[in-house]
């Protein structure tokens, strides 16, 4: 048990938000078990809220950039386009923003459950996942630190790949008792079906057309 769930308070989250980024190895392989589950999905409910809203503010600012170019700023005000595409552009952008975070708001705490179930589903089918789906809940919950790296420029994309592996690993690992390897054999599950379902479909293509 974590001492966010021992204890829930905005400082045991910030603690542990800094602890899975700077030390993921160390902080997941202390995790251990708990049943205390509420503590972690609002956590993770939390990460996600931010990670999204920080994503619309940093769309509507890349948009807003785009629009001050010179060229760009040109052909918006030119009479012909407006005529063409006007009915289809929001007229207010902030309301605009505003709609598009709170259509996206209903994603987070289903892609959170959707990962959870392929995530256990994959560990059972290589034996493991003795820790329960608890366990494998709590683990995805505070492994979604990770995915706030994909604000950094360039290279977040890697970085949320690299540091989200590494928390997963480590915590499924210890919160089921579970070897590594079979950690990471479950977790390459979903990318080895969508292969074979990727070379199924191009040999549908090119043999039985």
């Amino acid at each position: 048990m974590t001492e966010f769930e021992a204890a829930p308070s905005l400082p045991g989250a910030l603690s542990l938000l800094l602890a899975c980024w700077a030390h993921p190895v160390d902080t997941f392989s202390r995790m251990g078990r708990s049943d205390r589950l509420l503590p972690a999905i609002v956590f993770a409910m939390a990460v996600g809220v931010g990670l999204w809203t920080m994503e619309i503010v940093d769309l509507s600012r890349t948009v807003d950039r785009i629009k001050e170019i010179p060229q760009v700023a040109d052909l918006l005000r030119s009479p012909d386009l407006a005529k063409r595409v006007g009915p289809y552009l929001p007229l207010d952008l902030d309301r605009f923003w505003q709609t598009m975070w709170l259509l996206g708001l209903p994603f987070v705490p289903l892609g959170f459950c959707l990962t959870v179930i392929a995530t256990h589903l994959c560990l059972l089918v290589v034996g493991s996942g003795g820790g329960g789906a608890t366990g494998t809940c709590r683990v995805v919950a505070y492994s979604t630190t990770g995915s706030l790296l994909a604000l950094v420029p360039l290279v977040g994309g890697l970085l949320v790949m690299v540091w989200v592996s590494v928390q997963l690993i480590t915590g499924l690992a210890g919160v089921h008792r579970s070897s590594t390897t079979r950690v990471v054999v479950a977790l390459s599950l979903p990318l080895a079906a969508l292969g074979v379902v990727l070379v199924a479909a191009v040999a549908s293509l090119l043999f039985f057309r």
